[in-house]
């Protein structure tokens, strides 16, 4: 984002030491899978909406016209003809003037020097349109893999649309944007957005459209929050910001550059500034304002977990990163901007290290999803009943979803679950049966939290036991050792 490759190094060596990534990069495997691609699609916006990308662009395409026009030349022999002199172009017979096949150096060349000026600027000529053809099949190929990733990968996480388009919104205006949106853009997002329907279709028997099902679940009818529950506004702030000493020194120094640079760019005269400083600064007010709108958009939600905001973190380690180069320099009347660098890296992944090899039972509770820390408690036992032959139903007190749930389970049965503070029952009249071309028999079973068989209260333990001891059909209980 900034053209700089200290930055860039240094953020590369602060997203391998961030704690938040490490512990999320063993526990949210889509988000971690996913965002790669992301910043590659990124990346190569960036890169094509460069100032120096697309004169780059145009210079080939005026260049490949020249080209082209001076092929036809030489075709026709008008270049052929230039490289004599009078007394030689009088000799020319008239015919092969205007004769596309004259063949005008055999004609006239007597030399051995001007034979070898002749087969020299043909090949300068083959070099030309050949390297001009492996430039044009580049920037035909490299849009069409860009944007099918990018299907691939809105088609899997909707979410991931945000940090896209808000990077997009603050460092690219509308006018870029449409030079560099060719046509093959287009098809590799369509080809990628027919993988993911065909995926569907194969899967559930009908093209249900899952970014669309994404969206009204989570956006839509805002269920996240009434299944899952609601967190604090200031949630994302408090544990990325400041949760420990380190993120808040550093947030207080961006704090501090940032209003230096709003006083810099707003009351200073910027005569005198290189366009190297004035682009650190432009781009830094642009990093800062896309970091604070991704997460004013994720906080709005009732709903949050760190997962969701996984793509955010690497941007403001890119800007903590700046920020430490621009300290780092602002000292280096001191003492080397190197020795400051390698200090501050070397504080920072001691720090993050000694804070993830020291996590114990009451620290990885932090970590976890709303204190939720039984989950490898819960899917052993459901692996024990997997194995065993006589299940018929299930009671789980534990947040269903927080486990393995049927992917480990491996039985067609009902199930008396936990959901936060209710008890959802899935009975056989919960089932919905869809096609899918994955099993043997062609038919598959789920169960949705729309259709259940019973409801009860976490409170109305009386009830909850007695139905329990009324169904016949379960015949095994997970349940937490107290609470038993």
């Amino acid at each position: 984002m900034y053209g700089c490759h200290d930055t860039g190094v240094l953020s590369a060596f602060m997203c391998a030491c961030s704690i938040h990534l490490n512990i999320m990069s063993t526990h949210t495997l889509i988000n971690s899978f996913l965002s790669p691609f992301v910043y590659f699609i990124i990346a190569d916006i960036l890169e094509r909406s460069s100032p120096k990308m697309l004169k780059t662009i145009q210079n080939n395409g005026n260049n490949s016209a020249n080209n082209n026009n001076e092929y036809s030349s030489c075709l026709c022999g008008v270049k052929n003809v230039n490289m004599y002199n009078d007394a030689q172009f009088k000799q020319i017979p008239d015919q092969c003037k205007t004769d596309h096949n004259a063949n005008l150096p055999n004609l006239l060349l007597t030399s051995k020097h001007d034979l070898e000026s002749s087969n020299s600027t043909a090949n300068m000529h083959l070099h030309t349109i050949a390297k001009n053809s492996s430039g044009r099949w580049s920037r035909m190929i490299k849009p069409v893999f860009s944007s099918f990733i990018l299907g691939l990968v809105v088609y899997v996480r909707p979410d991931t649309c945000a940090v896209i388009l808000s990077v997009i919104a603050f460092t690219i205006n509308l006018k870029r944007l449409k030079f560099i949106l060719c046509p093959f853009y287009l098809i590799g997002f369509i080809l990628a957005i027919s993988i993911g329907l065909r995926d569907d279709y194969v899967s559930y028997g009908s093209v249900i459209i899952s970014p669309w099902q994404w969206i009204k679940f989570n956006v839509g009818g805002n269920l996240s929050s009434k299944l899952f529950g609601v967190e604090p506004t200031l949630f994302y702030v408090r544990r990325l910001l400041l949760d420990d000493w380190l993120n808040f020194l550093l947030l207080t120094f961006i704090t501090f550059v940032f209003l230096s640079y709003a006083v810099y760019t707003v009351i200073l005269p910027h005569g005198n500034s290189s366009p190297k400083v004035m682009l650190e600064v432009k781009m830094t007010k642009q990093l800062i304002s896309i970091v604070l709108c991704l997460l004013c958009l994720y906080s709005s939600k009732g709903h949050k977990e760190i997962r969701f905001v996984h793509d955010v973190i690497p941007l403001i380690l890119i800007l903590y990163s700046k920020i430490i180069l621009v300290v780092c320099e602002l000292g280096s009347k001191f003492c080397k901007i190197k020795q400051c660098v390698y200090l501050i890296l070397i504080l920072t992944a001691s720090f993050q290290w000694n804070t993830f090899i020291s996590l114990d039972k009451s620290k990885i509770s932090q970590w976890s999803y709303r204190g939720i820390d039984n989950s490898n408690h819960v899917n052993k036992c459901l692996d024990f009943i997997s194995r065993q032959q006589n299940v018929t139903g299930v009671f789980l007190d534990a947040d269903f979803h927080m486990s393995g749930g049927f992917s480990i389970l491996r039985h067609n049965v009902s199930v008396l679950a936990l959901n936060q503070k209710e008890y959802f029952k899935f009975g056989e009249d919960s089932r919905i049966i869809v096609n899918s071309n994955f099993i043997s028999n062609g038919n598959n079973s789920i169960l949705t939290l729309s259709r259940i068989s019973d409801f009860i209260s976490a409170n109305n333990q009386r009830y909850l036991w007695k139905s329990i001891i009324g169904d016949s059909s379960i015949n095994y209980l997970i349940v937490a050792v107290p609470n038993f």
